[in-house]
């Protein structure tokens, strides 16, 4: 969802500027991993990416990144590399080593506190979904009771607040915590109120409440990762028909001919969610162009063995082949994998998921 899919920054504008080790090693030609034509073979999209994915990760725990040439632990993405496994349904030996590394002390609390580059409520609701979908009780995730700090973030006005640092709550931020608590037992009337009352006229949902005009989007400056986001939280906890149709109708319109969605430093971020939602919403037709778009930038066979599966498109929109580019795999595969999966991150479960990790399935070797 995603992600990460909390932030546009994280799922977009944070990729230009991130390279996955792994990535750049494959780029110059390292070979595949000792033993890896023993590894499961698939010709599943999802579980293709989700396998690749799986691969990325440091020690089997940890998605590592370098941010202007220094590596660095990013939480927030391993995460929701757990719920993209968990969704793909493959992948259970890192997800769950994942989820451990998330709940230790050494990085649990700074995440929830928001010094990790994403809100406090958001890495509240991508905790409280990775231990509900792991089987773990959010009451009790290394320690910590996460569902009640999250409720505990609620304004009387039904907005979550992430604290001090940032007096103003992103709307994906209120849609994730919605989505959290529903899958936890329950979400707030009136933080569901809260979010629908920032619908813009036009039907999408801008990025911040405090909504300014921003042309050319639109004088609310509607958003299509943001709306995508809204529309899943109000999807989830049921009514306000309206209110999704209108954002729904909106969303629909910005698809392009290609099936994609345009942000300007990643396509597959938005167009990964934009999927989910159109098809959570009953907007098939729109959501499989959406859908065939994400497959068409996945490298295949005819791509190096160590980058199938992977997810890559240029910041332009345009499909760069089956040649993995350094910048953005990983995010771009971690934005894509629910979207090929077919379901949201809210509504994923480990139950049932296999154990390994695999390699998509080809008649030669490349």
């Amino acid at each position: 969802m995603l992600g990460s899919l909390i932030r546009r920054t994280l799922l977009a504008k944070r990729s230009v500027t991130i390279v996955a080790v792994a990535t750049a090693l494959a780029a110059v030609g390292v070979p595949a991993p000792a033993g890896a034509a023993a590894m499961p073979q698939t010709a599943n999209a999802a579980k293709s990416a989700a396998g690749w994915l799986a691969r990325e990760m440091t020690d089997k725990q940890r998605i590592e990144l370098f941010f202007e040439s220094l590596p660095g632990d990013f939480p927030d993405l391993t995460a929701e590399a757990v719920l993209d496994f968990d969704a793909a349904g493959v992948a259970q030996q890192y997800a769950r080593k994942a989820t451990a590394w998330l709940a230790e002390p050494t990085v649990l609390p700074s995440f929830l506190a928001g010094q990790e580059g994403l809100s406090a409520v958001a890495a509240h609701a991508l905790i409280i979904l990775v231990a509900v979908a792991q089987g773990i009780s959010p009451r009790r995730f290394g320690g910590v009771d996460v569902l009640a700090e999250l409720r505990a973030s609620r304004l009387p006005s039904g907005e979550f607040m992430s604290g001090p640092a940032t007096p103003t709550s992103e709307v994906t931020n209120q849609s994730m915590a919605i989505l959290a608590l529903k899958r936890a037992g329950g979400a707030p009337a009136r933080a569901v109120k809260f979010l629908a009352a920032s619908q813009c006229p036009d039907g999408g949902f801008p990025d911040s409440f405090e909504t300014e005009p921003a042309p050319p989007i639109g004088s609310c400056g509607s958003d299509p990762l943001t709306t995508s986001w809204a529309i899943q939280a109000l999807l989830a906890v049921g009514g306000r028909h309206a209110a999704v149709r209108r954002a729904l109708d909106w969303l629909q319109a910005q698809q392009r001919p290609d099936g994609s969605f345009f942000l300007p430093a990643d396509v597959v971020s938005v167009t990964g969610p934009a999927a989910v939602a159109l098809a959570a919403g009953g907007r098939h037709p729109a959501a499989d162009r959406a859908i065939a778009f994400l497959k068409a930038v996945q490298a295949d066979c005819s791509a190096q063995p160590v980058d199938r599966g992977a997810i890559s498109v240029t910041g332009d929109g345009v499909i760069s082949g089956t040649s993995i580019s350094a910048d953005g795999t990983t995010l771009a595969t971690l934005a894509a994998i629910p979207a090929l999966a077919g379901t949201g991150i809210a509504d994923v479960s480990a139950a049932g998921a296999h154990h390994a990790a695999p390699q998509l399935r080809c008649t030669t070797s490349g």
